[in-house]
């Protein structure tokens, strides 16, 4: 791994360990809104330079790592639903925030 990105990946040893959470959706023209909560475990592994979700059944998903040719952090979601979201602000202030659109992966479906 580039030295940048295990320098990127070592800030972000606080994040291992199990996390709960609590997820305000607002509502839509067709749901109500609703707060999603639970908890989440997460292990930062400078073997192959990503943080990962650990499902309660130990299965691991690749979810944020440093880019270093970008100097952008990536956050990719791989379950249920495909996309990457990138921040070029990165950590400040223990936050991170991902701005923009979506990249969403996927086939597109035709007919019915």
């Amino acid at each position: 791994m580039p030295e940048p990105a295990y320098d990127a990946l070592a800030g972000c040893a606080w994040l291992t360990g199990t996390w709960r959470f609590e997820n305000h959706v607002p509502p839509t023209r067709l749901s109500p809104a609703y707060v999603d909560v639970g908890t989440l475990r997460f292990d930062a592994s400078a073997a192959d330079g990503w943080v990962s979700s650990i499902a309660p059944d130990g299965a691991v998903t690749r979810c944020l790592t440093f880019d270093p040719m970008s100097r952008q952090w990536i956050y990719l979601l791989a379950r249920g639903s495909f996309g990457m979201l990138r921040s070029a602000d990165g950590w400040r202030d223990g936050r991170i925030e991902f701005r923009g659109l979506m990249t969403m992966i996927g086939l597109e479906r035709s007919g019915g």
